[in-house]
């Protein structure tokens, strides 16, 4: 660990970082998370994201650089996950060794043996984007200090295997005020501080069970330009968003 001089800053010429999502959403090597209430289709909007990662497609309108993608996931039977993965991915071409999947309850990310299993199977695929949903299923409680553990982990998984990371997560009850009104609070509403201040980009899904209209927010630590909210809607017989 040593100091860099600022004339040292001047003269160092990194490689170009490259962009995973556009519009600043995602960058390589840093940190996205998905998050919105129960049944607001989180999941699905994270799958979609990862068959157009692996395909190299575009992504409600954002530009996807085409990568290895694992998705981790504990909360969709295996049998069921299967079928909603063979419904998205009908109408695509994927390249073979692009796409992964692994469905998981058991294991435990702020755990080192369950970091050391996870790390097991990321060896044997070498994904370059790596989708964990949700962080609830992979952590042994919602303690802050529970929360640190996991994201060191995911920030070691960045560091030696140059990993980006994206991770679905649900938001906390909504707030109301003394009226009755629903207080939006972006993206506090995220399940205690830690996950968001250490994530590089947010984006909450917001709408109404009775809808299959959901509205995007976007909190990009590293956009040159804000990104406004956009509404998209869930096309549930191809299990798909599309923007509206």
């Amino acid at each position: 660990m040593t100091f860099q001089s600022y004339q040292d800053i001047m003269l160092w010429r990194p490689p170009p970082v490259k962009s995973v999502i556009g519009g600043g959403i995602l960058h390589e090597g840093t940190k996205l998370v998905i998050f919105g209430l129960p049944k607001r289709h989180k999941s699905v909007l994270a799958q979609q994201l990862a068959f157009c990662l692996a395909v190299g497609t575009q992504w409600l309108g954002f530009y996807t650089e085409r990568s290895v993608v694992g998705y981790v996931q504990a909360e969709v039977p295996r049998p069921m996950f299967r079928l909603r993965t063979l419904k998205m991915g009908g109408n695509q071409t994927v390249p073979n060794d692009a796409l992964y999947f692994m469905t998981n309850s058991i294991i435990k990310l702020d755990r080192d043996s369950g970091m050391k299993d996870l790390i097991r199977s990321v060896e044997k695929v070498n994904p370059k984007v790596l989708i964990i949903d949700p962080i609830y299923k992979f952590t042994t409680g919602s303690e802050e200090s529970t929360l640190l553990h996991f994201v060191d982990n995911m920030d070691l998984l960045i560091t030696k295997y140059g990993m980006t990371i994206v991770l679905v997560h649900h938001s906390r009850k909504p707030k109301t005020s003394v009226s009755g009104d629903i207080v939006d609070q972006g993206g506090s509403e995220l399940r205690g501080p830690v996950i968001e201040q250490w994530a590089d980009s947010i984006i909450r899904i917001q709408g109404p069970l009775e809808s299959d209209e959901r509205v995007l927010d976007f909190e990009l630590r590293h956009a040159e330009q804000m990104i406004a909210p956009i509404t998209v809607k869930l096309d549930r017989q191809r299990l798909w968003f599309m923007r509206v």
